[in-house]
């Protein structure tokens, strides 16, 4: 009841808690639960609403119809690559190269991209909606970072990451979303560096590996 103070944060709090809980595909007993919570607020809800005047949109499914029609006319129809590239850089930035490299730690949690990502296709705030996937991928993130050998470098990079916003701070006084800010021109290097340390120990290791394996062993078994 506390997270669901924070609005559409919520999400953030008691469904990756419920889904890394949960043992089975359908709870019928936490389903019922829910109904019997839900049902007096959405009650109320109605009967506050009736005396009041309408505006935008009255129903749920209108609102959902304009938004996939803003989805459309603004971001897939204008410039989709960066729509899509600031979604990444503008919420979590390396934390999504992080999260994929220790994407084996996250289990069940996964499955909360399928509802980050479906506000994708209502809503033209990509990059806010993105950043609700936080419970799954800086947990990954960290695991990943705290077992890789270059820990230390990716920690500073975690820290420089940390610090991107202030970049809209000083030079614009303010953040903002849906534009270009100083801190995408942060955080775009930050991602090169990120991939490189995170996948440069797999090139160095190909690359000390012998030309003739079989020759190796024939050394060490004389």
């Amino acid at each position: 009841m506390a997270a669901g103070l924070a609005r559409e944060t919520v999400v953030g709090f008691a469904v990756p808690l419920y889904m890394w809980l949960r043992t089975r595909w359908l709870d019928v007993p936490a389903a019922w639960r829910v109904v019997l919570l839900m049902s007096p607020a959405l009650l109320a809800e109605w009967a506050v609403r009736q005396p009041m005047a309408t505006h935008g949109f009255p129903t749920t499914g209108q609102l959902m119809v304009a938004g996939a029609t803003i989805v459309y006319a603004k971001n897939l129809a204008t410039d989709p690559v960066w729509w899509l590239g600031y979604a990444f850089t503008g919420s979590l930035g390396i934390w999504w190269l992080l999260g994929w490299h220790g994407r084996r730690h996250g289990g069940r949690l996964w499955w909360l991209l399928v509802p980050v990502f479906a506000q994708f296709a209502v809503g033209g705030d990509w990059s806010r909606f993105a950043l609700y996937a936080f419970p799954v991928v800086v947990p990954a993130g960290a695991i990943a970072v705290w077992r890789h050998p270059r820990r230390r470098v990716l920690l500073a990079l975690v820290g420089a990451q940390s610090l991107a916003v202030v970049a809209d701070l000083v030079v614009i006084g303010n953040p903002g979303i849906n534009s270009t800010q100083p801190s995408m021109y942060v955080t775009v290097p930050l991602i090169v560096l990120t991939a490189a340390m995170l996948w440069l120990p797999r090139v160095n290791r190909a690359a000390s590996a012998s030309p003739n394996p079989g020759r190796d062993r024939a050394v060490r078994r004389g």
